[in-house]
């Protein structure tokens, strides 16, 4: 019994402690900082700004696109290869 009760407060312990904690970043305080840049033709605070949105969240994707228009328009094609493939092979 003590074998038990030890395991599940271990168990306990290590899922309560082991959950990696994510800042909240708001998707549309991003997007109004990212037009404010973009009108500015300030694309490297663009492309700072998508790259604080996580690669869980649901709206990564779009954000990956819009990324990609930011790099070419720099044309930073090395940069924008790198994104793609190195960084989202994991």
């Amino acid at each position: 019994m003590k074998n038990i009760c030890f395991i599940l407060i271990f168990l306990s312990s290590i899922s309560y402690f082991g959950q990696e904690k994510l800042p909240y970043i708001d998707y549309e305080t991003v997007v109004k900082s990212v037009n404010e840049h973009a009108e500015k033709k300030e694309y490297d605070e663009v492309i700072e700004q998508l790259n604080l949105i996580h690669r869980n969240d649901s709206t990564y994707c779009s954000v990956l696109t819009s990324k990609s228009y930011y790099y070419i328009l720099q044309e930073k094609l090395n940069n924008l290869l790198y994104q793609y493939v190195f960084l989202n092979s994991e």
